[in-house]
C-alpha cells in the first residue's frame, strides 16, 4: 500500500500535466471549430480580433466597436487591458481570431497549476490531490467560459489561483504581486482585490495586510476609472453612465 502510494506520488505531476495537455488540445480544437462553423460573435471575439489586428498594422489598439466611445477610438480608453501587449507577439505570428481562443485555452489549462500546488500543500499524496485537479477541469462554467469566444477576464484565472495559493502559504508579498498583476487585465479586477482584503480582515483577522489590500485595491480601481481610462479615452469612464444601463451605474 505504501509502495503503491509512493509510485502514485512520483507520477502525480505527470498525470496532472497530461490532464492539462488533454484539456488544452481538446478545448483548443472545440474553440476553433466553434469559430469556423460560424458560432462565434462579433461581440466580443470580432472586437478583440480587430483590436489586435489593427495594432499589428500600426493602429495601436484602434477599435470601431463600442457602445460608448466615438468611432474609431482607442480600446485602452474604453477598457484598461495592457496585458494585451504580452499577447500581441503571439497573435502577430498567426493573426487570426483562432489564435485568441487558443491563447485563452492555454491560460485556462494552466489555471490548474496553482490548484495542484495548493492540493500538494493541503492534502496527502495520491488520489485526493488528483480529485482537485479533475474537479477543476470538469467544472462546467470553465467549459462555458472557454467556449464563449475570447474574453480578457478568463486570463485572470491563473494569477488569481496563485494569489489564493500564496495567501494560504502565508507569503504576503507573492500574494500581493499575484493579485496586483490582475489589475492589468481589466479595470474591474481591483474589485476582486477588495474582496480579498475583506476576507483578510474578516476571515483571517489580518488587520495590516487586509487594510493594505483593501485600500490599495480601492485606490487602483478609482485611479483606473476616474483618471487613467478617462485620460486615455478623452472623456469619462462610460460604464458609469446609467443611460447605458451598464455595470456600476448605480454608483453614480
Amino acid at each position: 500500500m505504501i509502495e503503491a502510494r509512493g509510485r502514485l506520488d512520483r507520477v502525480e505531476p505527470s498525470i496532472v500535466a497530461a490532464l492539462a495537455l488533454t484539456y488544452f488540445l481538446l478545448f483548443s480544437v472545440l474553440s476553433v471549430l466553434r469559430h469556423l462553423t460560424y458560432h462565434s460573435f462579433g461581440s466580443d471575439l470580432g472586437l478583440f480580433d480587430q483590436v489586435f489586428w489593427n495594432t499589428t498594422q500600426g493602429r495601436f489598439f484602434e477599435s470601431t466597436m463600442s457602445l460608448a466611445q466615438p468611432q474609431p477610438h482607442s480600446y485602452i480608453g474604453d477598457h484598461f487591458s495592457p496585458i494585451y501587449l504580452l499577447l500581441l507577439p503571439v497573435y502577430a505570428l498567426i493573426p487570426r481570431p483562432q489564435t485568441l481562443v487558443v491563447i485563452q485555452t492555454l491560460f485556462l489549462a494552466l489555471g490548474v497549476w496553482p490548484i495542484y500546488l495548493l492540493a500538494r500543500h493541503k492534502l496527502e499524496p495520491g488520489w485526493p490531490r488528483l480529485v482537485w485537479v479533475a474537479a477543476y477541469f470538469l467544472f462546467l462554467p470553465l467549459a462555458f467560459i472557454n467556449l464563449f469566444d475570447f474574453h480578457e477576464l478568463s486570463l485572470a484565472v491563473l494569477p488569481l489561483g496563485f494569489a489564493i495559493y500564496f495567501l494560504e502559504l502565508r507569503r504576503p508579498w507573492w500574494f500581493v504581486l499575484s493579485l496586483a498583476s490582475t489589475f492589468f487585465i481589466k479595470e474591474e479586477l481591483p474589485l476582486v482585490g477588495m474582496a480579498f482584503g475583506a476576507y483578510l480582515l474578516l476571515g483571517k483577522r489580518d488587520l495590516k495586510l487586509g487594510l493594505g489590500v483593501l485600500a490599495g485595491s480601492l485606490a487602483a480601481f478609482l485611479a483606473l476609472i476616474r483618471v487613467i481610462i478617462p485620460a486615455l479615452g478623452g472623456g469619462s469612464y462610460a460604464y458609469f453612465a446609467s443611460r447605458l444601463a451598464f455595470r456600476y451605474a448605480e454608483l453614480g
